[in-house]
């Protein structure tokens, strides 16, 4: 899978060194403009975390944080890859943090 980038964040697929399980790391800046922005990287840990094993939203497994950067370790969607990405740049508003639902990635 090639990695994305977006204007505020990039996704990179990454493998379990231990359980070779797939998933998606999606790195997000913390200062944007000279702003800090952790405020909306937690609201959108914290819509995640709410929707943990909501079967149709994108699952977070892990987070870790740098001195200039918060990584999401995400599940791994990888069916009809194209669409889904359609799909998000579609539906993705600047400056707005929301989940993801798997149904909406799968729609078209």
């Amino acid at each position: 899978m090639m990695p994305a980038r977006g204007k505020f964040a990039s996704v990179k697929h990454c493998r379990h060194r231990a359980t070779g399980v797939e998933y998606a790391a999606k790195m997000m800046r913390k200062r944007r403009r000279a702003a800090d922005v952790r405020h909306e990287i937690v609201h959108e840990i914290h819509v995640l975390e709410m929707s943990l094993h909501h079967p149709n939203i994108v699952q977070l497994s892990e987070v870790y944080e740098s001195p200039s950067e918060i990584y999401l370790v995400l599940e791994l969607m990888i069916d009809d890859i194209g669409k889904a990405l359609h799909i998000l740049l579609k539906l993705w508003t600047p400056g707005h943090s929301y989940g993801t639902t798997k149904s909406q990635l799968m729609e078209i």
